[in-house]
């Protein structure tokens, strides 16, 4: 919960790669760090049970840093919690 009221936004975009596609996510306001994890759940007819990494875009680096690993659901949809709002990417 906010103890004010913010406009969060969202800017997604998707690209092939040679390795498959790449979805990435622009959540802002850029830094909002969540009391509880927040659930991002991404419907893009993954292979189930196949492992689905999400990356986390470090600003300081400038690398996209492995976050978390899922594994899609029968119907193809991967969850993972975040703890804050950055730029995230799926493959």
């Amino acid at each position: 919960s906010l103890k004010r009221d913010v406009l969060i936004t969202a800017n997604a975009t998707q690209q092939q790669t040679p390795a498959g596609p790449w979805y990435e996510f622009d959540f802002s306001p850029d830094g909002l760090v969540f009391l509880r994890p927040a659930i991002l759940t991404l419907d893009a007819d993954f292979v189930s049970g196949r492992p689905v990494k999400l990356y986390w875009f470090n600003e300081r680096t400038g690398v996209w840093q492995v976050e978390n690993i899922g594994i899609p659901d029968r119907d193809g949809k991967v969850k993972f919690q975040i703890f804050h709002f950055s730029k995230y990417a799926i493959s």
